[in-house]
């Protein structure tokens, strides 16, 4: 295979996989804030309920719970649970705005 032939094939290959990527994943991300839970007995999730992927309750939480929110889904926020280093979700109805004391919204 001649050299331009190949860079352009994988030039070609990595725009057409980064074409992909960045649309979905800047349609779901939002500014990065914190929220604390409001209440004892919060279920955090590997993924949203409502997203159509499976999903596992991977930890509990209570109140006073940090999470630095930098995806918003529907009605659930995802981000870093202060204390673990995997990505989870927990929904907005526990959850309140650190700076504002408001909605745990971007």
């Amino acid at each position: 295979m001649n050299t331009k032939r190949w860079v352009t094939t994988v030039a070609g290959v990595a725009l057409a996989a980064a074409g992909t990527v960045v649309p979905a994943a800047s349609a779901s991300a939002a500014p990065t804030y914190d929220c604390v839970v409001t209440t004892t007995g919060v279920p955090v999730y590997d993924n949203p309920t409502d997203a159509g992927l499976p999903y596992h309750i991977v930890a509990w939480v209570n109140t006073g719970q940090k999470i630095t929110v930098n995806i918003e889904w529907n009605h659930y926020r995802g981000g870093i649970v202060w204390g673990r280093t995997d990505r989870t979700y927990i929904h907005e109805n526990y959850l309140k705005k650190v700076s504002t004391g408001g909605r745990c919204i971007g």
